[in-house]
């Protein structure tokens, strides 16, 4: 095939080069990190690793994935927010929470002076915030719904510290309400919540272990990527995490990292449990287990199912796009061109 003068790299030589070579020094710095932290790691190999070989899985016959999604229209009058959830239980039915379109003025008059102080970036992380209650509340219409036998949520249950920063968003405090009548709902018909957090960052573990660096610089999964092998979970049993904000919602949940394959592009995910999960938190990880495989990278078949059908990409926010300015008179269309200039067919 042959390749177009638009596809090769036009940028100049020159800062090509001083990349390369910053790319090489960051490349030397960290295969010396990587050969210190191999020659000290084995000694701080944790006890408590678990194993699912030989556990009898879990074969819950009313389940429910739930996963949500967003994506932007930036206007150069405005942005468009795009926001729907999607659950998929075990017959293939699906529901939706939403679809949503919130615009910028919308989100900064729900947030008062807080987004139109801090800008840009502020809005984005309301309109996340906003995608996670999304999850929390179909979660909640699910169990009201059905009484499944389990709900697995793309995304952590527990309150990271850094969510510290989003205290004042009145879309912040809309979300803390659905995880706390998540939980009341959940335990009080002892139906259990899991979440699957694919890409975690958290440092419960090496927060509370006298790591020297740097070693104790690393993650968790990084961390225990090391020493886990497939169906291996750390901490066994899972455990409550250590964090310094939001005490009162985290301590009623429970956390452990687990390793679905031998080799894979994600370190170990991380799972959490509430209270009627944790009575048989082995069945459920071998279910994940039996119920994964290489071609999603070890995530559950159904929640790599709902994550990608609920996902707005850019081709459906671009399709979107253009049937609405087919609907604007030509002359008006200054309103809606698009923020960085893009061109639209």
């Amino acid at each position: 095939m042959m390749v177009g003068m638009d596809d090769y790299i036009k940028s100049d030589l020159n800062l090509i080069i001083e990349l390369e070579n910053k790319l090489k020094e960051i490349s030397n710095e960290l295969e010396k990190i990587g050969k210190e932290t191999l020659k000290n790691i084995e000694k701080y190999k944790p006890k408590d690793i678990g194993s699912l070989n030989g556990v009898e899985s879990k074969n819950p016959k009313k389940y429910v994935f739930i996963d949500a999604g967003s994506q932007e229209i930036p206007l150069a009058s405005d942005s468009l927010y795009l926001l729907t959830a999607l659950s998929i239980d075990e017959e293939g039915n699906k529901r939706f929470k939403g679809p949503y379109i919130k615009t910028t003025p919308e989100i900064k008059e729900e947030e008062s002076e807080i987004v139109s102080d801090e800008g840009y970036m502020r809005a984005r992380d309301v309109v996340s915030l906003i995608r996670e209650e999304l999850i929390f509340q179909l979660a909640i219409e699910e169990i009201k719904r059905r009484d499944p036998d389990v709900i697995i949520i793309d995304g952590p249950l527990i309150i990271r510290d850094a969510f510290l920063r989003f205290k004042d968003l009145n879309s912040f405090k809309k979300f803390l309400k659905s995880v706390e009548e998540l939980r009341i709902v959940s335990e009080k018909k002892d139906i259990p919540v899991i979440g699957f957090v694919k890409r975690p960052q958290s440092k419960f573990y090496m927060r509370i272990k006298n790591i020297p660096r740097p070693l104790s610089d690393l993650r968790d999964p990084v961390f225990l990527d090391v020493f886990l092998n497939k169906g291996d979970f750390f901490p066994d049993p899972p455990i409550v995490p250590e964090v310094k904000s939001f005490k009162n919602i985290s301590k009623n949940y429970y956390y452990t990292y687990y390793k679905p394959l031998g080799r894979s592009q994600y370190p170990p995910f991380r799972i959490d449990f509430n209270k009627p999960a944790m009575k048989d938190y082995k069945g459920w990880l071998k279910w994940f287990l039996i119920n994964s495989g290489p071609s999603t990278n070890g995530i559950p078949y159904m929640l790599d199912k709902v994550d990608k059908e609920v996902k707005m990409k850019e081709v459906l926010s671009d399709y979107l796009y253009k049937q609405m300015v087919r609907k604007i008179p030509f002359n008006m269309r200054y309103l809606v061109k698009l923020k960085w200039g893009e061109e639209v067919e």
